[in-house]
């Protein structure tokens, strides 16, 4: 037996490829996102002036102020679309910047933009793309898919933008309202702690188990709800229900709050 024989019977690493529309011969940086090479002009990564990059570009490559042959920057958290947007977003023409504010615009692209100017510091590019996704928001989400709609309302979380938060919301609770399924809204609502939300989107659920006739054999599954939304809804029903029994027999139950509840009392 060969002991010098150092293969493996694993895998072999499959050899980076690069990026068809974002390598230029002439660039003088190389990022590696994915398995994809990106190779691109330290120019337009620094044009903002509080982008990350030129900290980063700041320190010379291997000791070196510029490398005959490029070191790629690994960029393991981000994927390969998410940086070819960004890329897109340093790189596009005029023509290709105002389409973003017609129908025409790429919602998904304009999400990754603001994604990775917020994580690498380019507030340019990041308040441009908020700006794009709330003028485009009304019309898109109508019909999106409820992954983007998540998508958007975790953008709206990072960039703590409460504009693109409402819009949301606002839209995600009237497809509910319309028969979209709930689960997703409410994972989302509860990753974020979007409570007031979450307490609209239950409420529906509510009025809908009020309205509507159960089957033994379906049960709640018409719902599409995890466990834990279903514990959540039945928990909250019962104590709404409680509730309202209270009130109709002309005994609210007193709150904390109330100072006055014999006046409480005298209007039922």
């Amino acid at each position: 037996m060969d002991l010098s024989d150092t293969s493996t019977d694993g895998p072999a690493e499959t050899a980076p490829i690069r990026d068809e529309k974002y390598f230029f011969d002439d660039g003088d940086c190389m990022f590696l996102v994915g398995g994809v090479l990106f190779k691109l002009h330290r120019l337009f990564l620094c044009r903002d002036p509080e982008s990350m990059f030129r900290g980063m570009f700041s320190i010379p490559q291997n000791g070196m102020a510029q490398a005959p042959d490029l070191e790629p920057i690994p960029l393991p958290d981000d994927t390969a679309d998410e940086f070819r947007a960004f890329c897109w977003a340093i790189y596009a023409l005029p023509g290709e910047i105002y389409l973003q504010s017609t129908h025409k615009g790429d919602i998904a692209r304009l999400v990754n933009v603001a994604k990775m100017g917020h994580k690498y510091t380019l507030p340019m590019f990041e308040s441009w793309a908020l700006e794009m996704l709330v003028t485009q928001g009304p019309i898109y989400l109508r019909t999106c898919a409820p992954n983007m709609l998540s998508r958007i309302m975790s953008l709206a979380a990072l960039c703590e933008n409460g504009q693109l938060f409402a819009l949301v919301e606002t839209f995600w609770l009237s497809r509910v309202r319309g028969g979209l399924p709930c689960t997703e809204a409410l994972s989302a609502g509860e990753m974020h702690g979007r409570r007031r939300f979450l307490a609209d989107v239950y409420y529906h659920l509510h009025k809908e188990l009020c309205t509507t006739a159960l089957s033994p054999a379906s049960a709640f599954s018409h719902l599409h709800l995890t466990d834990k939304q279903l514990l959540r809804l039945l928990s909250g029903h019962t104590l709404l229900t409680n509730f309202w029994d209270h009130l109709r027999q002309g005994t609210p139950p007193q709150l904390a709050q109330c100072y006055n509840h014999s006046y409480c009392n005298s209007l039922g």
